[in-house]
């Protein structure tokens, strides 16, 4: 089966890990994405995502003064450039979510998209994606 290395977003949009829930909102609404990366030292540390900042405030978050750091996805959402595309579509339905962090070596390398990546209409029962879609990173695909 095919590896995720040439699906893997490397040029991550990112915050401070100091950034708040509404200005994750912002940038992602920004650049029509549903994944940030979040940067401590201006090394990335981890994502959080759309649905991250959905369940924080559905639980009661102040969306104004919680930090991204509190609302990371779990370290286990995470995959190397090595992975394949099985092994993320396997792990994405696990953790209910449509972005994992790429990891190699230890360090955050950047990210896989359900959404970026060209065999999602191949691992999803035969069901294919629109014309035109984001991926996480802000780039258009048609």
């Amino acid at each position: 089966m095919a590896r995720i290395e040439k699906h893997v977003v490397r040029t991550v949009i990112s915050l401070p890990e100091t950034a708040t829930l509404c200005d994750a909102v912002r940038v992602m609404n920004a650049h029509g994405i549903g994944a940030l990366g979040v940067r401590k030292d201006e090394k990335l540390v981890g994502l959080v995502t759309e649905r991250n900042v959905l369940a924080a405030i559905a639980g009661g978050a102040d969306p104004t003064r919680e930090q991204v750091r509190e609302r990371l996805q779990p370290a286990a959402a995470a995959v190397s450039p090595a992975a394949t595309e099985r092994d993320c579509a396997d792990l994405m339905r696990a953790h209910h979510t449509r972005h994992l962090a790429v990891v190699d070596g230890g360090e955050m390398v950047g990210l896989i998209s359900l959404i970026s990546s060209s065999w999602w209409s191949r691992t999803s029962s035969g069901r294919s994606t629109s014309s035109r879609s984001t991926s996480a990173a802000g780039a258009r695909h048609s």
